[in-house]
Parts: structure tokens; C-alpha cells; sequence
């Protein structure tokens, strides 16, 4: 829906989920977690690219960016926060719009997700266990200079 015609309570709901569920669980864990300890918040490429007609979704995604800059402020050197902006993933999230979009452009599922993948660099959709690799890192050891950062984890989606 476009925000002319948007219902603000519904952009409420996006907050309450996407940003506001993250503040809490960082308010929650921080005070309890270990020097040295780390905390990666999930994300989506829309921050930094508005899908149209998705304008409470991004910018409640833009608004967990600011969160993990935030907090990496508020929280080191204790803490580490970063992020990571996932594109496309396969999985039930992607599976449940597949249906209506391919509808929509004149295509089968299986078309519209070779499609997908096609317009990617590594031309497949990234899989939960190819996204999970990026969180460890910036989980572990090997990450202990980066703070306050967000890891594009697409696919190769924005260089296309």
C-alpha cells in the first residue's frame, strides 16, 4: 500500500515486530551477556532499497540499521552488535509470495524462481545455511574488530 493511502496502525504493527521486538531482546540480553559477547540482528536489504508499496516494512528495517549502530555505540567494548541484510532466502518466507507474484507476471513458480536466481551473480537463491555462515563470523573471534556493521548476505543481489 502507498503511504498516501497507508493506515498508520498498521505501520505500528511493522515497528512493533521489526524494530521494537529487536530493541527489547538487545535491552533484555545485553545487561546479562559477557565482555566479549556478541549480538547479530537479522535484517533486510529493504533499509537500504524500498521496495514500493513496502514503505512500513523498510523503513522499520531502516530503523533496526540505526538500532545496531546504536547500540554498538551504546554497548562497546563489552558488546559487539552487527547486522546482516539478507536478499532472497529460499524457505517458506519466499515460498509464500512465490505463488502470487509469478501469478502476477504470467509465469509457473518454477519459472519466476529460475528467474530469481538467474538475476543473481552466484545463480541460485541463497539457502538458510548459506546465510548462516556470515551470522558466525560476526558471532566469533574472527569478527572481534567489526561493531555497528551490516554484511549485505544476497547473493551478489546489488552488484547486478
Amino acid at each position: 500500500m502507498r503511504l498516501a493511502e497507508a493506515d498508520p496502525q498498521v505501520w505500528q504493527q511493522v515497528f512493533e515486530v521489526n524494530f521494537f521486538g529487536a530493541m527489547h531482546l538487545v535491552q533484555a540480553g545485553a545487561p546479562v551477556m559477557s565482555p566479549g559477547s556478541s549480538i547479530v540482528l537479522v535484517n533486510s536489504g529493504a533499509a537500504l532499497r524500498n521496495p514500493p508499496t513496502m514503505g512500513a516494512y523498510a523503513a522499520s528495517k531502516a530503523a533496526l540499521a540505526g538500532l545496531v549502530r546504536t547500540a554498538a555505540l551504546e554497548l562497546g567494548p563489552k558488546v559487539r552488535v552487527n547486522g546482516v541484510y539478507l536478499g532472497p532466502v529460499t524457505g517458506e518466507s519466499l515460498d509464500a509470495g512465490a505463488a502470487a507474484t509469478a501469478a502476477a507476471q504470467g509465469v509457473s513458480v518454477e519459472e519466476f524462481f529460475r528467474q530469481r536466481a538467474a538475476d543473481l551473480p552466484i545463480r541460485h537463491i541463497p539457502t538458510p545455511e548459506e546465510c548462516a555462515g556470515p551470522v558466525l563470523f560476526l558471532s566469533s573471534h574472527l569478527a572481534a574488530a567489526v561493531t555497528g556493521q551490516h554484511l549485505a548476505v544476497n547473493g551478489g543481489q546489488w552488484v547486478t
